[in-house]
């Protein structure tokens, strides 16, 4: 920020230097600065490092989706996340958080102090799963948006072990990933469908088939619709260009190439759907 480099300016002993920091604050339009480089280059700027830390944004929590069910393993939870990786010039940028999450789940061997990251959990009102609900249940995401849903297919698996399960009604996922290495838990969800846990997965593998999970909703919107009016419910999670327009305008559309009039009033449809608690969209996970 300018204000940091004001202050670096006032601490580098060198004058051309502090001259250069100083001018840097002023300039609107220089690249982004990364405050290791900038004391590497500026070797004579020797800052307190408590007065530094005055000058650093503070950092903001990461959530990421719980995908474990604590009816199958109550002291267990487990997340799914993205390394996020960026070049800035010449230079590989890293996440935060998620290169750090990626360091620890690659310890091979211990630590002599380990890491101990302040962890909280967010309770969820809104986007849960109806236990052991006897409608059909539609899951919509893409990528590590899978993490929630994945939890609410343990919860199925679960409930499938217990009396009633035969009133269970089926469970449809539309799942977009970019190619097969890009598949989160593949193994997992294909034992799901032979055990039918899962009725139906649709999934769209955009690098390989160039189709995305928007374009597999839409040719499956029969379907989706004749599932929904049967007092179905969709969950949605994950980063989903345009989710309201999704799930009603190109429903809408679709419907009307196939001769169906049942999609007249989309935004009635989503208003309603939403007071019957028919539709969940989950938060997209942290993406540092």
């Amino acid at each position: 920020s300018p204000n940091l480099l004001r202050i670096l300016s006032q601490y580098a002993t060198d004058p051309i230097q502090s001259k250069t920091l100083a001018s840097m604050a002023t300039t609107s339009n220089r690249a982004p600065l990364d405050l290791l480089d900038i004391l590497k280059q500026f070797d004579s700027c020797k800052p307190p490092l408590a007065h530094v830390l005055e000058y650093l944004p503070i950092q903001k929590c990461r959530y990421y989706s719980i995908s474990t069910c604590h009816l199958e393993d109550p002291k267990k939870i487990q997340i799914c996340f993205n390394v996020v990786q960026w070049m800035q010039g010449e230079k590989v940028m890293k996440g935060i958080a998620s290169d750090w999450l990626r360091s620890q789940s690659q310890r091979t061997i211990p630590c002599d102090v380990p890491s101990y990251p302040p962890i909280f959990i967010r309770p969820s009102d809104q986007f849960r799963l109806t236990p052991n609900d006897p409608n059909p249940i539609i899951f919509v995401c893409m990528g590590t948006g899978i993490s929630p849903l994945l939890a609410f297919l343990r919860q199925r698996r679960y409930e499938l072990q217990h009396p009633n399960a035969s009133n269970l009604g089926p469970i449809w996922m539309f799942y977009g990933c970019k190619d097969d290495d890009h598949f989160w838990h593949r193994q997992e969800i294909e034992d799901m469908i032979s055990n039918g846990v899962l009725a139906k997965l649709i999934l769209s593998k955009s690098k390989i088939h160039g189709r995305h999970v928007q374009d597999e909703i839409i040719a499956h919107a029969s379907s989706v619709i004749k599932l929904m009016q049967s007092s179905g419910s969709i969950y949605a999670c994950g980063y989903i260009p345009c989710m309201n327009k999704l799930i009603t305008s190109d429903l809408k559309s679709s419907s009307q190439e196939r001769g169906e009039h049942c999609w007249k009033q989309p935004s009635r449809n989503l208003a309603s759907w939403k007071v019957q608690s028919m539709l969940h969209l989950g938060m997209s996970d942290s993406l540092s």
